[in-house]
């Protein structure tokens, strides 16, 4: 906070709970003036960012798989995923949930690869990459010797 006699400047906010707590503190402290303007700007701007980390997921043959992209930011950010370095499009198979996190249902040996969910807001982007294994089926074969 600077202060001179015309002007006091408050900065770094990080809530509305802290803006309130300020704003009375400096209308108390201007009360006595006989001519007072307060005026607070509130400009809230956080770089995206992910909040879970790069990871290696294993799954069984048919398993549904869920794939963590928690995005963090203000303005809230846009998710993009690419599935094996190419842009992600929804299907039957496998869609983005409202959260971010991608949602893989009944996996097969196919999906097996990398993941990665990129955010981008006007202050920032940040990368996650998730690589998925899966375990395919196992048969068990009885074999009879005919001879």
């Amino acid at each position: 906070m600077g202060y001179n006699r015309r002007w006091c400047v408050l900065d770094k906010f990080t809530n509305k709970e802290q803006l309130s707590s300020w704003y009375c503190l400096v209308s108390f402290a201007l009360y006595r003036s006989t001519q007072c303007l307060i005026v607070v700007y509130l400009n809230f701007s956080v770089p995206a960012k992910i909040a879970s980390f790069d990871d290696s997921f294993t799954a069984t043959y048919k398993e549904d798989v869920k794939l963590p992209c928690l995005a963090v930011g203000i303005p809230a950010p846009d998710i993009q995923w690419k599935v094996k370095g190419v842009a992600f499009q929804a299907d039957d198979h496998i869609r983005q949930l409202p959260e971010g996190s991608l949602f893989i249902k009944s996996v097969t040996r196919q999906d097996a690869g990398e993941y990665s969910c990129t955010v981008e807001n006007s202050f920032g982007h940040d990368t996650v990459t998730h690589q998925l294994v899966v375990n395919g089926n196992v048969q068990f074969v009885h074999c009879v010797n005919s001879q």
